[in-house]
């Protein structure tokens, strides 16, 4: 998460000196993505954390992309009627 803090300021900065405009664009892109690595990882964590206990982590449904799309399942199998 700091390396994405570290790449907004470096943004920041570098917008009021005026760069171009792509090596604005590309600190941005860069500082999202990881973002999403940090969120991906501790998601990750989350999940060996859940294993490791036997319990959720997430408001009690369990966590990540696994429980997401078994609830969609059955929520999808519900409104179709099938039980």
């Amino acid at each position: 998460m700091e390396a994405a803090r570290l790449l907004g300021q470096l943004a920041t900065e570098a917008s009021s000196s005026r760069a171009p405009p792509l090596r604005l664009k590309k600190l941005h892109v860069l500082a999202a993505l990881e973002v999403e690595a940090f969120r991906a990882r501790s998601l990750e964590a989350g999940d060996l954390q859940a294993t490791l206990t036997g319990r959720p982590t997430v408001a009690g449904t369990g966590s990540g992309a696994k429980a997401t799309k078994a609830a969609h399942t059955q929520a999808a199998q519900t409104l179709a009627g099938k039980s």
